[in-house]
């Protein structure tokens, strides 16, 4: 972990982001909730952007492709669940390709400069 001053805490919000995540891939509603059109794919994409970012702020750099696989397993699983524990929903190859693509694009972003976004956040705060 970084030398964050609440890592365990950075750590334990990133968790239930992941938390928050699955309820709304596996929930029976999250297709009515998206206009029609492919927004399913951004909403997906988006989704795992900011999981990535959250833990690549949390993460040292030498940690991230261990962020990237566990985000790409996290992806596949979800999709997984998907077509095999709900009605409503269904597994979808392309949702995983947008979630592969929200990772690489977090790592992409904060490798560009905004991988301390945590250290920052918490320089800010606590004016440390």
């Amino acid at each position: 972990m970084r030398d964050l001053r609440f890592a365990q805490l950075w750590r334990a919000g990133g968790f239930g982001l992941l938390t928050i995540m699955v309820i709304a891939l596996l929930s029976p509603g999250g297709g009515q909730v998206l206009p029609p059109g492919n927004f399913d794919k951004a909403a997906h994409t988006i989704g795992f952007f900011g999981a990535t970012m959250w833990f690549a702020g949390v993460y040292r750099r030498s940690r991230w492709p261990q962020v990237a696989v566990g985000m790409m397993a996290f992806g596949g699983i979800t999709e997984l669940a998907q077509g095999l524990l709900t009605r409503a929903r269904s597994a979808d190859p392309i949702d995983f390709v947008a979630d592969a693509g929200g990772v690489l694009l977090a790592l992409a972003v904060a490798r560009g400069g905004l991988e301390h976004w945590a250290r920052w956040f918490e320089r800010l705060v606590l004016r440390s």
